[in-house]
């Protein structure tokens, strides 16, 4: 006989069919029976599949034949489950067919099983109430599992063997396991068991002598030394090594199992496996009785031939991060055929001490998902820690497509502002067109969810060009997987091992070099192994002709900042500043970019128009303010007439709706100034002369005016002050008598009969003036002396706690009367003011 697999596994079927024989059974017989279970069994354990559904795979095609027929895997999983006692039987039926069983010195010790590494695993397991936790002294570790106490013969053959609880005396187990089986001590007058301290014990040295039995053990240090002693190391690290056997070659503590039953089938099924490579070594001959000959070069099936295994070991001692997954692929590219497997380069790692064996921790599942084409969705992210020879630190503005993994920005700056992250992007926009959707983190450049409200620029361009922009939630990274992977291979393939870069142009270098690598050199093993640029098309030029970008004036009429350094000489910053125009000049080329309206440098009052672009969602977002379009209209580009009292929504001159308009001056202001222009005549026709009418009436001191027997709502800081009302036939506008201005405009809930009946009324006279002067307001100062104004905090001193002052604002400052004089101090916000009486303040973050 010989000492190869196939040889193994037909002695073990022979053997393990002879010593069952015809056992009588009810039913209809089993396709797989009970010898060709244990011997595929064994053969798996000795292979080294973990995987039970792989297991079942891999047969087929590396053992044609050798058995007949395969149940599934819940099946094969239900039979290994019942077939425990038989496991067990056969355990000791192939130990006594040895001449190794009547030996009359045995070894004893215990090992942990690892059943999991997280503390939701030991609430919700099976497996609690009999797993535990334990403390392992070889390893100065704390595990969750359960301990297997093993006795065998000096040569590794396994003679009983338990699996209990981690916190149970190691001296209890071994005197139960010996209570268990009494004939194992009686066939055996003179037994010797070797231990180590842990069997220290007065109870058990004397139930051992009971029976006839010495224990041979070293003594505790303050101690006197037993005869002998010194010689018991080399002997007692017999069964240490035949736990390594068990967990290095036969894995022990990644048997996967989750209940009971399970942990002790697949426990079995390992020591089964140990057991019939010595009884097949002993039969054979083989010098070496506890060689596992499945892992033996010149026998195994799956063993990679020596020039592989040569190959493979130089790849990663020269690409230490390279794992067995790349290391296979790495050499079916270099002409190996067949590719070894995963599991074979990773034994051939872990036989030549390249890598690490793993604990078999079981990884955290998420919810993993994948866009179905290229550029339906791109991630992106700002990353830091890249560190110039000045001491400068840079960003990173990073992109990839989600469904390829292909990187469409790369761009290093100095500082990430929302500016310069809008130019990264709107360079990719240029280069490979518009994607459907956008997916960024809640930072301050991306969004203004947890700012003060508004939109920023890059919600603008997102809008501009119907770009869906979807945000994560705080504090979740793992949303933007893709992205955060993509920094962690830039960090380990470009930035650990490279120094501090000379400038930020000597780092882009390196940069796009790496990029250009990662997009169509490095393969991938969440794309099986292609490259991204094999999964990756932009947008054809058709498309982007039809649909031309729309970027915001302040990205096309400023010049982009040169990336010079403040100390830098002259020549290299004009040649930095020449080279920029160049460099925007090719990437603009050939895309067509939609052409920006010139207009007046500030607003001089009146109603504006302006043009906004439908999202996906149909939902359309107008200074704080959203209309519903609905998403049939995605898309469509709608143009805004807009003033103080109405706002018209019109689609190729069609109006659409109109709403009653939200819009302070400071919006229609900062409307205009983000792209709008003067706008014509109103959409809707002109009112005839006596459809407007003014009356005059006082407001009282609840802000409230009567009107045709029903008390409306004016303002409470009109409280005591005439107004003039203008009545429209949908709106009250409340002016002031003497200019005319406009102070509030409320909607009319009269019907206007009566509005042409109310005591005082008159032809309206000339438009009202929009309001421009400063409008006053009362705060309060909390316990330390802040107020607040337009979501503005103003720190007035410890002297002013709990008491009112008088604050008039104005577009650009606060002005605040005091005892020792007005305080004038420069406005941060543009919020409108939403309050006029002084209140409790609320608690402030901070002091400016």
């Amino acid at each position: 006989m010989t000492n190869d697999l196939n040889t193994l596994l037909t002695a073990l079927y022979v053997r393990i069919d002879d010593w069952l024989g015809e056992s009588p059974r009810l039913g209809r017989p089993p396709r797989l029976t009970d010898a060709e279970l244990l011997t595929l069994a064994v053969a798996q354990v000795l292979l080294g599949v973990h995987s039970q559904a792989r297991w079942l795979r891999y047969v087929p095609a590396h053992l044609p034949g050798a058995f007949p027929y395969l149940p599934g895997q819940s099946g094969y999983n239900k039979r290994l489950h019942k077939a425990l006692p038989l496991l067990k039987r056969a355990i000791r039926a192939l130990a006594c067919d040895t001449d190794l069983w009547d030996d009359p010195i045995w070894v004893a010790d215990s090992t942990p099983v690892e059943c999991g590494r997280s503390r939701p695993t030991a609430r919700r397991s099976e497996l609690a109430g009999w797993a535990g936790y334990g403390y392992c002294r070889s390893h100065s570790r704390w595990f969750w599992g359960l301990r297997l106490h093993l006795i065998c013969t000096p040569a590794g053959l396994p003679v009983t063997w338990a699996l209990a609880t981690p916190n149970i005396d190691e001296r209890q187990v071994l005197m139960a396991l010996i209570e268990h089986d009494p004939n194992l001590v009686a066939e055996r007058p003179g037994l010797l068991i070797i231990a180590d301290k842990g069997y220290i014990s007065a109870e058990l040295d004397a139930f051992l002598a009971e029976r006839g039995v010495r224990l041979l053990r070293p003594s505790y240090r303050n101690r006197t030394p037993r005869p002998g002693e010194h010689l018991l190391k080399p002997i007692r690290q017999l069964i240490e090594s035949v736990n390594d056997t068990l967990k290095g070659q036969l894995d022990l503590e990644l048997h996967g199992a989750r209940t009971a039953i399970g942990v002790g089938a697949r426990i079995a099924q390992r020591i089964l496996a140990l057991t019939a490579a010595i009884w097949h070594n002993r039969n054979t001959g083989q010098p070496i009785t506890r060689s596992l000959i499945a892992y033996d070069p010149h026998s195994s099936p799956s063993q990679m031939p020596a020039e592989v295994e040569v190959l493979v070991c130089e790849l990663r001692r020269q690409h230490p991060r390279w794992g067995p997954v790349r290391l296979a692929h790495e050499a079916g590219r270099r002409g190996i055929d067949p590719p070894p497997s995963r599991m074979g380069v990773y034994r051939a790692l872990k036989r030549h001490g390249l890598i690490e064996p793993g604990a078999g921790r079981r990884r955290k599942v998420f919810r993993r998902w994948q866009r179905e084409a290229p550029m339906e969705l791109w991630q992106l992210d700002i990353v830091g820690g890249v560190f110039l020879a000045d001491g400068r630190e840079v960003k990173v503005v990073t992109g990839v497509d989600d469904h390829s993994r292909f990187c469409v920005i790369a761009k290093a700056v100095v500082r990430a502002t929302g500016r310069a992250v809008c130019l990264a992007f709107t360079e990719a926009l240029r280069a490979f067109g518009a994607p459907g959707e956008v997916l960024t983190d809640n930072g301050k450049q991306f969004t203004a969810r947890f700012g003060h409200g508004g939109e920023v620029l890059f919600d603008r361009i997102c809008r501009d060009n119907a770009i869906v922009h979807r945000l994560t939630q705080p504090r979740s990274p793992t949303t933007t997987g893709k992205v955060e992977r993509f920094h962690q291979s830039m960090r380990r393939e470009l930035l650990d091992g490279a120094g501090p870069f000379e400038d930020l142009a000597a780092f882009q270098a390196e940069l796009d070099a790496w990029v250009e690598h990662y997009n169509t050199a490095r393969p991938h093993q969440s794309l099986d192994m292609a490259v991204p640029a094999d999964r990756f098309t932009p947008v054809s030029p058709a498309e982007r002709e039809l649909l031309p970008l729309r970027l915001p004036t302040i990205l096309t009429a400023q010049p982009d900042p040169a990336p010079a350094v403040d100390d830098a000489p002259d020549d290299a910053a004009a040649d930095a500043s020449a080279a920029a125009p160049e460099r925007r000049k090719s990437s603009n080329e050939g895309m067509p970019v939609a052409e920006q309206p010139t207009r007046p440098a500030a607003w001089s009052g009146g109603p504006i128009e302006f043009e906004r672009v439908v999202p996906a969602s149909g939902n359309l977002g107008v200074a704080g303010k959203q209309f519903w379009l609905g998403p049939a209209r995605a898309g469509q580009v709608i143009t805004f007439w807009a003033d103080v009292n109405v706002i018209h929504l019109l689609v190729g001159g069609v109006r659409l709706k109109s709403l009653r308009s939200h819009l302070s001056t400071n919006d229609l202001a900062r409307l205009f100034a983000g792209g709008g222009r003067a706008a014509g005549p109103s959409p809707l026709p002109q009112a005839e002369s006596d459809a407007v009418v003014e009356v005059e009436r006082t407001v009282n001191k609840y802000g409230m005016v009567s009107l045709a027997g029903r008390y409306l709502l004016a303002a409470e800081i009109l409280g005591g002050r005439r107004v003039t009302i203008r009545i429209e036939e949908k709106t009250l506008m409340f002016l002031d008598p003497d200019t005319r201005q406009l102070l509030r405009t409320r909607p009319n809930p009269l019907i206007w009969a009566k509005c042409l009946q109310l005591r005082g009324a008159r032809p309206a006279g000339p438009p009202p003036v929009p309001a421009r002067s400063p409008i006053t307001v009362q705060r309060r100062a909390n316990s330390f002396g802040v107020i607040m104004v337009a979501r503005q905090t103003v720190s007035l001193g410890r002297l002013y706690v709990g008491r009112v002052v008088t604050v008039h604002v104005s577009d650009t400052t606060l002005t605040i009367d005091l005892n020792e004089g007005p305080r004038t101090v420069h406005r941060t916000t543009d919020l409108p003011v939403r309050n006029v009486k002084a209140h409790r303040p609320r608690k402030v973050d901070h002091v400016s």
